[in-house]
């Protein structure tokens, strides 16, 4: 089949892990139907709570809500976001009288109740193996020019700054006197920080207001410049196909 372009969009179907009877009791949240269909059965069960001469007991069932997954979960929720959020939802949840269980995965699901299974360790929880197609920030598959990936299945990998030095040095210096003054560079840093997302990151990690704060001199040659930016890659890691990172993927 010819195509001008090619969507590539696996992922969708939701993993059960085989769990027994999880499919005839739950309610997914992959689509938008799905987040309808649970609004419309909380609604039900709130109907149901509110019933005259309904007992204590059959309230609690009613507003008794179990939610699986949410993110990968080892020790602690969110764990790729950072310790500051992971311990701010943690402590939001308990505030709220939410019953968090890290480290546990379902093990069968039935129509009142979920037996799940403690972990001796704290290792993520979910799929181990992940077969995923390696694609750039703007989720083209690598090796195409007319291939992307959506969903589930891309892997993002982030060019470093390192690699497009020589680039961004020749887009300011305009005049080709192979000297930047801060002011040619800040010209230029919006852009910069569309294509490496992990210069604004390591900016914010070392409390800086701006680029001018991170170059020492007034005017520094490319070799000055690798110096000033040699430390931003460090903080590239694995970015995860969600809202994280959903201005590179242009959502």
């Amino acid at each position: 089949m010819d195509y001008d372009y090619l969507i590539v969009a696996v992922g969708a179907r939701v993993n059960t892990f085989n769990t027994p009877c999880v499919e005839e009791n739950r309610h997914f949240l992959k689509e938008v139907e799905d987040a309808k269909r649970i609004r419309r059965s909380v609604i039900d069960c709130f109907k149901k709570s509110s019933l005259p001469n309904i007992s204590e007991e059959e309230k609690r069932k009613h507003l008794h809500f179990v939610v699986v997954g949410g993110g990968p979960t080892g020790d602690h929720i969110l764990t790729m976001f950072g310790k500051r959020i992971t311990a701010f939802a943690e402590e939001k949840f308990k505030r709220d009288g939410i019953d968090l269980k890290t480290g546990s995965m379902v093990v069968e699901v039935t129509n009142n109740a979920i037996r799940t299974k403690e972990r001796s360790s704290g290792v993520q929880i979910g799929q181990t193996t992940r077969r995923v197609l390696a694609t750039d920030e703007w989720l083209r598959v690598q090796g195409s020019d007319c291939i992307y990936a959506l969903g589930d299945c891309p892997s993002i990998n982030q060019r470093r700054v390192m690699e497009d030095i020589a680039v961004i040095f020749s887009k300011a210096d305009k005049d080709n006197t192979g000297k930047l003054t801060v002011k040619q560079f800040q010209d230029v840093i919006t852009d910069i920080c569309e294509r490496h997302p992990q210069v604004k990151l390591y900016l914010k990690n070392k409390k800086l207001k701006g680029i001018s704060d991170l170059l020492k001199d007034t005017e520094l040659d490319i070799e000055n410049f690798k110096s000033a930016l040699s430390q931003v890659d460090s903080m590239m890691k694995m970015l995860p196909s969600t809202a994280q990172v959903a201005a590179q993927e242009g959502l």
